[in-house]
Parts: C-alpha cells; structure tokens; sequence
C-alpha cells in the first residue's frame, strides 16, 4: 500500500507464457505503464485489458453484438503502451467511427507468424468481422526469423505442426504439472507492487546502458516467413469474407532524416505484387515533427493522431 500510495509500483508488461502464441496479455487485467529509462518520455499511462486480454477503454460498452467489427492485429505501435486509450489511433478511431465496434489485438512483440496464429486461435471470438487491418513494422521481419528458427519448421503451413516445433512454446507433457505451479506463483509476483517496483529497478538500470533506435538494416524480402504468413492471414480473409488491409510504420530515422525509406517502399511492392490491399501512410507522416518519442522508437500522442488521420481517410471513404 505504501509503494501504491507514492506510485512506485511498476509492470513494464502484463503477458503470460502461451503454449500457442508464445505469450499472451493477462486478461481483466489492469496496470500503470512507465517509461522506466532515464528519460520518462512518459508516465502513468493506465492500462486496460479485457476478458480476452485485448487492450481497451476500460469502460465496459453494452455493445450490439451485431455491430460489425473493425480489427487492428499489430504489435507494440498497436497495443501502444505509452499512450492513454483515447490517444491512441485505435482509440482515436472508436471515437471517429462509434458505429461499428472496433477491437484492439495488438501485443507487444508480435509479428505477423504469430498474427496468423492468434487469428486460427482466436476468429471465432468475433463475429460480423467487416474489416481486418494488420499493422507492420520493420521488426517483424527479424521476429518472424526468430520464431522459424526456434520452430525448425521451414514455413507455417501447418500450424499444429509450428505450434509443437517451437522451442520456448511446445508443451511437455511430463513437464505440465510443473509449469502450471511456476505459472501460477509468476502470475501471482506480477500482482506484487513490491516485486514490480524491484523489477523498475533492474529494467532502470538496464535502460541506462542501452539505447533504442529504429531498426535500419532490417530484411525485407518477398520469399520470407513473414510475407508467408500474411498470405495464409489473405486466405483465411477470403474465407471468411473479410476486408484485408495493411500498413507499416515508416522508419523513424529516414523520416526525421528526410532520407528514403528504401524497407517501407520494399514492402510497399511487394504488397502490390501478392494483390494485397496496402494504405500507404508515410505521405501523412511527411512533413511532420515530434511523431516519436526522442529515444522510445514509439509514437507518440501526435503521432498516433496523424496515424489515425491515414486510417479513418481509408475506413471512410467507401
């Protein structure tokens, strides 16, 4: 209570282990998110977490379960934990568009293997799904290879298969009973203020030897897990009868920079060439200043705001 009263405690992320997507948010789960490097880009940002553990509001709507569905699958820049929920373009959206229900599935460090994956899992949890819109960044090229290499699959066709090939994800049936124990006494520690507190203090210290910046050498190419896997996401769409669409999140370096943003063009072409529907946003990003956080490769509130801008232009223009 002491630590809650002067707002020490702390939770950088509220994830459990997942044997299916190698982690997931808690879910009816709340915190308080903190910039916890040395520069306190920002703080006391609150935290909602649904039944699903999607974010959201925090404010439980008595929404017609009719009401058609945007949702946006993304990682962090979609979860987005340094931004209040209304200042967030998912939120900035809801506000824009209150007739249809829009659903937050962004999780920090997701990448679209495991967008495929949460969406096999996890699509029948929603009904009269209208449009899907995945979020990417120039990571998820680099996650989706750490995820094959840890898998030993050569591509996601079979997703039993990659499920019980991932190293870190595939259950032990000998090792069950043990891991549900450890799981449960971790899910305990993380409701600790004083646990979370020592862990500001360690992630603190760390903060302080590292520096963050974007991503400029990342791979972009047409035959990669990552396009693989967006592909079997289209067919799933098609299916369903679903609207799929994408958009990346310009390289915050070529933009501050005004230097071309040779990954965003890259992947801009290959949507184009697999018939994907791409909403190009960098033009919307131009021009603009203070869309990052300084150090924190994030958006920042403006950010998020010209984000929201792309997006509603595209949603409602039909």
């Amino acid at each position: 209570m002491i630590l809650r009263f002067f707002n020490l405690g702390y939770l950088s992320l509220s994830v459990e282990r997942s044997d299916i997507l190698h982690h997931e948010n808690l879910k009816n789960n709340y915190f308080t998110s903190y910039d916890f490097s040395n520069e306190r880009e920002w703080n006391n940002v609150d935290i909602y977490y649904d039944n699903l553990g999607n974010r959201f509001s925090g404010i439980n709507k008595n929404q017609d379960i009719n009401l058609k569905k945007y949702i946006f699958l993304g990682d962090s820049f979609t979860e987005a934990l340094q931004v209040q929920w209304d200042k967030t373009f998912v939120g900035l959206i809801e506000n824009k568009i209150p007739y249809y229900q829009i659903v937050n599935l962004g999780v920090t460090t997701y990448s679209p293997s495991i967008y495929y994956l949460k969406l096999k899992k996890d699509i029948n949890e929603y009904k009269n799904i209208n449009k899907l819109l995945i979020q990417i960044f120039s990571y998820d090229f680099i996650d989706d290879e750490y995820y094959k290499v840890y898998s030993n699959v050569p591509n996601i066709s079979d997703p039993k298969e990659y499920i019980s090939k991932l190293k870190y994800i595939s259950p032990q049936k000998d090792m069950n009973k043990k891991r549900e124990i450890i799981d449960f006494f971790k899910k305990q520690l993380k409701k600790s203020y004083l646990i979370r507190y020592l862990k500001k203090i360690q992630k603190s210290y760390f903060y302080q030897k590292v520096s963050w910046t974007n991503p400029t050498e990342t791979f972009v190419r047409q035959n990669s897990i990552t396009v693989e896997a967006l592909i079997k996401i289209k067919e799933i769409c098609e299916i369903k009868n679903i609207e799929l669409s994408i958009f990346m999140i310009p390289d915050k370096k070529k933009l501050i920079n005004n230097e071309n943003d040779f990954h965003y063009n890259e992947f801009k072409n290959i949507m184009k060439n697999n018939n994907f529907n791409f909403i190009d946003v960098l033009p919307y990003f131009k021009g603009h200043n203070n869309l990052f956080f300084r150090k924190d490769i994030h958006l920042t509130e403006k950010g998020h705001e010209v984000l929201s801008e792309a997006l509603i232009n595209y949603l409602t223009s039909d």
